[in-house]
């Protein structure tokens, strides 16, 4: 079984859906989450699970260090079916650790124990929230429109165009799309390309006018004000940063 472990610093995670398992430890300071379109803050000792199938994304307010474990659904398959179809009510908890459990799951090479650590978290886990069953057609939508952002961010994309790609009618989709993720359309395309944005200008090997437009942006101004918006900093504010 592949245990993927991270130690993260500053996550920021344009939204997704995984077929696996994610778990986000944070160590020190504050990590949003952003789950099935409801944002939740995650503090030091605090940890999220996010279900298979479930659309999410990380953005760092300040300086925060955590772990990002991502593991096959399948290793707790018996959580999973149990899970199926539902979300968790609270799913940021504060774990509970007598064990080291999380200075042993980001040094340890033993996989028995890695597996152990996991298993105990989900345990914690499942005990500290109750689940409801998912509203099946928003999430149908969610995924639709999710899988059709990735294919097309950075081109020209409008609710109008998605409307007439989906065959649906532009006024209901775009009450549906307002009622599932809580933002109007351009915050969520626009903060989505900023984030996937972020690894090829720390790459510096284009201006950030080329990345602007490589990435959907029409201008740089545009690019430079949405940076602002989601990463409350510049463009360069943020390379120098992390130099």
């Amino acid at each position: 079984m592949e245990i993927i472990r991270e130690i993260r610093t500053n996550i920021n995670s344009a939204m997704e859906i995984s077929s696996q398992f994610h778990i986000l430890y944070v160590d020190k300071g504050t990590v949003q989450v952003t789950l099935e379109g409801k944002s939740y803050e995650i503090s030091a000792s605090q940890c999220v699970v996010i279900l298979p199938h479930q659309n999410f994304s990380f953005f760092s307010f300040d300086s925060s260090s955590s772990l990002h474990i991502v593991y096959p659904y399948k290793f707790t398959m018996n959580f999973y079916e149990k899970t199926l179809n539902t979300e968790a009510v609270m799913p940021v908890f504060n774990l509970t650790d007598n064990t080291n459990l999380i200075p042993l799951l980001k040094s340890s090479t033993d996989e028995y124990l890695l597996c152990s650590i996991i298993y105990n978290i989900i345990w914690q886990f499942s005990n500290k929230t109750s689940f409801n069953i998912k509203n099946q057609k928003s999430h149908f939508f969610m995924t639709q429109f999710l899988s059709y952002i990735e294919k097309n961010y950075k081109e020209e994309i409008t609710l109008q165009k998605i409307a007439d790609d989906f065959s649906y009618d532009y006024h209901y989709i775009s009450q549906l799309f307002n009622r599932i993720f809580k933002a109007n359309f351009s915050h969520i395309i626009n903060e989505y390309r900023i984030t996937k944005s972020l690894p090829e200008l720390l790459q510096r090997k284009k201006t950030v006018t080329q990345i602007a437009f490589d990435y959907g942006f029409n201008s740089l101004r545009s690019y430079n004000r949405n940076f602002l918006k989601f990463m409350d900093m510049s463009p360069m504010g943020y390379i120098k940063s992390k130099l």
